[in-house]
């Protein structure tokens, strides 16, 4: 079986206008970034393949704990006929999935010390918005401390958003019987 990483990740929706001060301040070029997502017959458990840098990579993240475990690699293409996948569905007991649709993200990245500080710009569903994400290097070592001090570097108010891209797809999916 995949070993699974934990994933610690803090996110904050920020507004247009502190999205485009961000990447003027900084001198930012986004990277598009076009994700999949696919429901399945678990709950807390989210699906997605993403294209990127002329790649596919399959994701698997069990939200079922406070710091998900999340199952990443490279596949061949955006197909879920993997034998990696499928011994992850079979750990995970997971027998139905369907695609649900597809959200673009324009994502720069600021590595920083313990982590990564993601800014995204994306659209879906006839909606954009736009999230700083701070993921940690490593689940072990290193806290928001960076985070909070970039927020407030930028002037940005510190409002945890414990809803990522999949659970704000789904959900206007689900409101709107899509």
């Amino acid at each position: 079986m995949i070993k699974a990483n934990i994933e610690k990740e803090y996110k904050v929706l920020i507004t247009k206008e502190e999205y485009d001060r961000i990447i003027d301040n900084y001198h930012l070029s986004p990277k598009r970034q076009i994700n999949y997502y696919y429901n399945s017959d678990k709950k807390g458990i989210a699906l997605r393949t993403r294209y990127v840098d002329d790649r596919y990579l399959f994701t698997l993240k069990d939200k079922n704990k406070e710091f998900p475990d999340e199952y990443e690699f490279e596949i061949r293409d955006n197909t879920l006929d993997d034998p990696r996948i499928i011994e992850i569905f079979d750990h995970f007991q997971i027998i139905k999935v369907s695609y649900i649709g597809e959200l673009i993200t324009d994502r720069s990245i600021i590595a920083m010390k313990y982590g990564e500080i993601c800014i995204d710009h994306s659209y879906y569903l006839n909606t954009e918005d736009y999230e700083i994400e701070y993921e940690l290097y490593d689940a072990n070592t290193g806290d928001r401390s960076e985070l909070v001090s970039f927020l407030k570097t930028n002037n940005i108010a510190d409002i945890d958003n414990k809803h990522g891209k999949f659970y704000r797809f789904a959900n206007l999916i689900n409101n709107n019987k899509l």
